[in-house]
């Protein structure tokens, strides 16, 4: 089931003729959201093909001085690390193509409060499931990292009402598509930097 909808869903994306005009509005929407003004760090992936169009939050995050951090799989099972950069400069493409920063341990960088992180995703569903690539990268790090706030980028097509799920998948706390918000599972209590603007959480970088 799940393979099947990665499969259409992939499909569908590449196929989507306004990919790039709603993939700059996700962004956008993403960069006005007062969860974006307020955090302090942003682990993001880079985009590779018809993904919605990190590098435009990546260059303003690091325009803003924001940490910025992008996964590097270590090759261990599920294994993956988050890799602090200073420019898109510090990236290079791996053997599939994909940028992604260069191993280094001193630039190894971990998550707080202060911290969102994007997730990617073929498809998503209202209550905050998604359907990924099948690595599992992403469903282990957020469950060792509960305090982060993950924010799903889809276009609307991508939203969907169910899709499958098992219990070591985890939901994201929001989805920003093209035309919608999806903010229903974000519990600002657990969020020190995301709640009440009296509260405030401090970042060690």
């Amino acid at each position: 089931m799940k393979n099947t909808l990665r499969k259409n869903y992939k499909e569908l994306r590449n196929n989507f003729k306004d990919g790039k005009i709603c993939s700059e509005v996700v962004a956008e929407k993403f960069l006005a959201s007062d969860e974006y003004k307020m955090c302090k760090s942003v682990f993001t992936f880079f985009n590779f093909g018809s993904e919605i169009c990190t590098d435009i939050i990546i260059k303003k995050a690091l325009a803003d001085k924001k940490l910025v951090a992008l996964p590097y799989m270590t090759g261990n099972l599920h294994e993956m690390v988050f890799i602090k950069i200073k420019s898109l400069n510090d990236l290079c493409k791996n053997k599939i193509g994909i940028y992604e920063p260069v191993y280094d341990t001193e630039n190894i960088v971990v998550s707080d409060e202060s911290t969102i992180i994007i997730v990617p995703g073929l498809v998503f569903d209202k209550n905050g499931y998604r359907i990924g690539y099948g690595g599992g990268y992403y469903d282990k790090y957020l469950s060792e990292n509960k305090y982060m706030l993950s924010v799903g980028l889809a276009f609307d097509f991508q939203l969907v009402d169910d899709v499958p799920y098992e219990e070591f998948d985890v939901k994201t706390d929001m989805i920003i598509t093209d035309r919608r918000v999806i903010n229903e599972n974000f519990d600002r209590n657990r969020y020190c930097c995301f709640g009440s603007k009296k509260r405030t959480c401090k970042a060690d970088y």
